[in-house]
């Protein structure tokens, strides 16, 4: 149902501390009213609009003051006036009672306003820091990326630039993926910057919309909004001491929710003057830049990563349909290193089944991976290793007690059996995951470094009793693709979508210490194809709910396995 004027105008004429002076009708857009009102703000009338869409209310109505300089520069007030009340609390929608979705707005923007004048909410000044920031006129085409570790210290960090860009790091990082991504290297100048934490007890002010800051004031500003012992630290250790000129000034702005902000200033420095930092001339000029964070406390959270994980490294073997999704899936928890093995290439019939795209085709897996990983997450180091692991086991160049964790995604039993014996005999823990045929299911059991339980526990008299299918079968489960050249078990992407999925709750329940008992996994699909084939399921399939595999997930441990007691 579309909303009318007359009952947004009865909507105004029946809310407390505002007054209808106009309906503005020439201002009319296709969907769109706009009213002139005041609104009592400590008992002064000031004008401001309303503006209410035809879909309210489900669209919230806007408000924007005639005079927005009349309050001075206060919270949530943009430069045209618009008063930003709705991220900062939220208005529960209610199509039967819009009435009083208006009013609530109507209220949360007279209080953003006395909030604003009373100084109430100042501190949203340094929480939105950044924004205030980068919508400055004055702000600088110059865009910076920060490496840096977020520190409570001074200290001095590299910044490499072109002319667009900026990436600043400290200086035990490397800036090569970010350079090979971003940066003309044909216009590549190594400069040095100094970071500057800000203090947690100041307001933090950021400069009003429309104020160019100069040099002096800026200094003013920073010394109000810094400690002593951040001062002197300044002055003492790097300014006095160093030859550097210290074009670029990183800002450090500590929240009371959230990461810490960044922004910078660009000096232009003048010949025969020192740094104003140091000596109270300023005869150059500045420049504020904006600076998006990319280090890894600021990035990994945001996609539900544990910076915990990037202390770890990790052996995935076998990189194929399940392996691939694996190694992305751990470069998006945090994973600090992954080491590759694989010895086959990826080809065009098995696009569908992995992880990268049309680009990878014709390279060995684990390169095509190495380079996806390390090209895409910068707080990850991926090495591909295109052998076997038996070959790289017996040449040391693989050393299975360096991980934190192995990952077997084969599908072979026998490289399993193989790699269950060496993790127990170098006491490191394993995870193996693998697919049923046609669709219905998939496994991953972990097996620990000081428990019994095992992969090798699974199987009795050569079968696997974990499995979904019936030992005794009519055929084998492969499929000939275009010759006896190519032979494949046929599942689904998706399959090795859940299946992988299984490997890294396993996995990241191991590495954050949450799980201290050997464990199996399973996810049971669709048969329908399974059994038109003519193929037979097995017990654990047709019996076991979802819900009795779950509780059954720590009972396959086999007294008898030599894996085991060996």
């Amino acid at each position: 149902m579309f909303m009318n004027r007359a009952t947004i105008v009865n909507y105004i004429n029946q809310t407390e501390h505002i007054t209808l002076i106009s309906e503005n009708e020439n201002l009319l857009l296709e969907d769109v009213f706009v009213f002139s009102c005041s609104i009592s703000i400590y008992q002064e009338q000031i004008l401001f609009k309303v503006i209410c869409s035809n879909d309210f209310p489900n669209v919230l109505p806007k408000f924007y003051f005639d005079n927005p300089d009349h309050f001075g520069f206060i919270p949530h007030i943009e430069p045209d006036g618009s008063v930003c009340y709705i991220e900062k609390e939220s208005i529960y929608i209610n199509e039967d009672c819009p009435e009083v979705v208006f009013d609530a707005s109507v209220q949360l923007v007279k209080s953003t306003i006395e909030n604003g004048i009373s100084g109430i909410n100042d501190i949203d000044f340094r929480e939105e820091f950044q924004s205030y920031w980068e919508r400055n006129e004055n702000l600088g085409k110059l865009q910076v990326i920060s490496m840096i570790g977020i520190k409570d210290i001074p200290k001095i960090v590299k910044v490499i630039k072109d002319a667009k860009l900026a990436i600043v790091t400290d200086f035990n990082h490397s800036q090569k993926q970010l350079i090979n991504l971003f940066l003309n290297k044909k216009q590549l100048l190594n400069k040095t910057g100094l970071y500057i934490p800000l203090s947690k007890d100041s307001k933090l002010v950021p400069p009003n919309f429309k104020v160019k800051w100069s040099v002096k004031e800026l200094i003013r500003w920073l010394k109000l909004n810094t400690t002593s012992k951040t001062w002197q630290t300044i002055q003492n250790n790097f300014l006095i001491s160093r030859p550097e000129r210290f074009e670029y000034i990183i800002l450090s702005i500590p929240r009371q929710k959230g990461a810490a902000l960044l922004a910078a200033i660009k000096f232009k420095p003048k010949k025969g003057v020192e740094n104003p930092l140091l000596d109270n001339q300023y005869d150059w000029t500045m420049t504020p830049l904006s600076v998006r964070r990319v280090d890894s406390p600021s990035i990994l959270p945001r996609g539900g990563a544990n910076m915990s994980l990037q202390s770890k490294k990790i052996l995935l073997i076998g990189c194929g349909s399940v392996g691939s999704q694996i190694s992305v899936t751990l470069g998006k928890l945090g994973v600090g290193k992954i080491d590759l093995v694989d010895y086959d290439i990826f080809r065009l019939e098995n696009l569908n089944r992995y992880a990268l795209g049309l680009k990878s085709v014709g390279k060995q897996k684990v390169v095509a991976l190495e380079e996806f990983l390390n090209g895409n997450f910068l707080s990850l180091s991926a090495k591909g290793h295109p052998d076997k692991i038996s070959n790289l086991i017996g040449n040391r160049i693989i050393n299975l007690s360096h991980y934190d964790l192995i990952i077997s995604a084969t599908g072979d039993p026998n490289v399993n059996f193989q790699l269950t014996k060496l993790a127990k005999l170098n006491k490191v823990s394993l995870v193996i995951g693998w697919n049923e045929p046609y669709g219905i299911g998939g496994h991953a059991i972990i097996s620990l470094n000081d428990t019994n339980g095992c992969y090798k526990c699974l199987y009795r008299d050569r079968y696997n009793i974990a499995s979904f299918t019936a030992k005794e079968q009519p055929k084998p489960f492969h499929k000939h693709h275009l010759g006896c050249g190519e032979v494949f078990t046929p599942y689904s992407f998706y399959d090795s979508i859940q299946t992988s999925q299984l490997v890294i709750k396993l996995s990241k329940q191991f590495l954050l210490g949450k799980l201290n008992k050997p464990t199996i996994l399973s996810w049971k699909g669709e048969s329908d194809e399974f059994l038109s084939e003519g193929f037979s399921l097995s017990s654990r399939f047709t019996e076991q709910s979802d819900d009795r595999l779950f509780e059954n997930r720590n009972n396959f441990i086999n007294t008898e396995c030599t894996y085991c007691n060996n």
